[in-house]
C-alpha cells in the first residue's frame, strides 16, 4: 500500500494551516483592545522665566529703586532747618525834646500875632470878637475885608478863646476893650485907632488909609 500524499492534499494542508494562524492573530488583536492600559502621558514642565517674568521684573525693579533713592541720600545734602532769626528788642524811642511855648506876648507887652504882622505891613488891622452873638461876627469878617482892600495886615483874637492875648492888651493899653472892637497898628506897635461897635468894610479901609497918611 503507497503511503505517498497528492500535491491536492499538501495545497489543502497548508491552506488550512494559515487560516488557523490568521484566525489565531485576529483574535488576539481583539483581546489586547480590550484589554489594554492607557499610558500616562507627561506633561511639559514649565520654563522658569515665561510665566512668572512680570513678578520678578516687579521685584528687581523694586531694589533698583531703593539703591537710587540710597545713593540719592547720600550725595544730595539734607537741607538746613530754617533757623528764626531773633530780633533785637526795640530800642526805646527816646522822647523828644519839648519845644519850647510859642511866645503869646511880645517884649513889648503887645500880643505877638500883632507884632509878626507888623513885619511885613505898615498898618494892621485887629478884630476883637468872641461875645458870640451875630453881629459880632460880622463886625469881624468886615474888618478883615476892609483890610484886604487896602493891603494892611490883618489879626482875628477871640478874646474868650485867647484870653492870656487879650488881657496882655488890656495891660498894654490902660483900658477895658469890649468886642466887637476893631484896633488899628503901624509899624513898632502904636496905636492909631480905635473903633468900637460893628463897622463895615469901607469905614475900616478908610481909616487903614488914614493911619498911613
Amino acid at each position: 500500500m503507497s503511503l505517498a500524499v497528492s500535491p491536492a492534499v499538501k495545497i489543502f494542508a497548508l491552506v488550512g494551516v494559515l487560516g488557523a494562524l490568521v484566525l489565531g492573530l485576529g483574535m488576539m488583536l481583539m483581546g489586547g483592545e480590550t484589554e489594554a492600559v492607557p499610558t500616562a502621558v507627561a506633561l511639559p514642565t514649565k520654563k522658569q522665566g515665561v510665566l512668572d517674568a512680570p513678578a520678578r521684573a516687579r521685584k528687581v525693579a523694586a531694589k533698583a529703586n531703593a539703591a537710587a533713592a540710597a545713593n540719592k541720600a547720600l550725595v544730595t545734602p539734607a537741607k538746613a532747618k530754617p533757623v528764626a532769626k531773633v530780633t533785637a528788642p526795640a530800642k526805646a524811642a527816646k522822647p523828644a525834646a519839648a519845644r519850647p511855648a510859642a511866645r503869646v506876648v511880645a517884649t513889648n507887652g503887645l500880643p505877638n500875632s500883632i507884632m509878626v504882622a507888623l513885619r511885613s505891613h505898615n498898618v494892621v488891622v485887629v478884630s476883637l470878637w468872641g461875645s458870640g452873638g451875630t453881629i459880632d461876627e460880622m463886625s469881624r469878617d468886615e474888618a478883615a475885608a476892609g483890610a484886604a482892600t487896602v493891603g494892611a495886615g490883618f489879626v482875628s483874637l477871640n478874646v474868650l478863646e485867647r484870653g492870656r492875648e487879650a488881657e496882655a492888651l488890656t495891660l498894654k493899653l490902660g483900658t477895658m476893650l469890649r468886642a466887637p472892637t476893631v484896633l488899628l497898628f503901624t509899624s513898632g506897635g502904636k496905636l492909631v485907632n480905635t473903633l468900637e461897635g460893628f463897622r463895615d468894610r469901607e469905614t475900616v479901609a478908610q481909616s487903614a488909609l488914614d493911619a498911613l497918611r
